[in-house]
């Protein structure tokens, strides 16, 4: 009967391990998922700066453009 209650004992701190484990787990996912998501967030931020630089420079050299035919003129 002893026995019995020992394995029983060992059981549930088995599972209780388990448990933690699981939580532990779901932490560590949470915060791979928040990690990827940042990196992912300036990835889409550089590209988006990248995107307003060269607008900016194709805006620049049709001023310059523009101005420079009204000079010829």
């Amino acid at each position: 009967m002893a026995q019995r209650r020992d394995i029983q004992l060992i059981l549930e701190m088995m599972r209780d391990s388990l448990q933690e484990t699981l939580r532990e787990a779901r932490q560590i996912k949470r915060a791979a998922i928040e990690e990827e998501i940042l990196i992912r967030v300036a990835n889409f931020d550089k590209t988006c700066n990248n995107a307003l630089r060269h607008v900016g420079k194709a805006e620049s050299l049709l001023r310059n453009t523009s101005a420079t035919a009204k000079v010829g003129r």
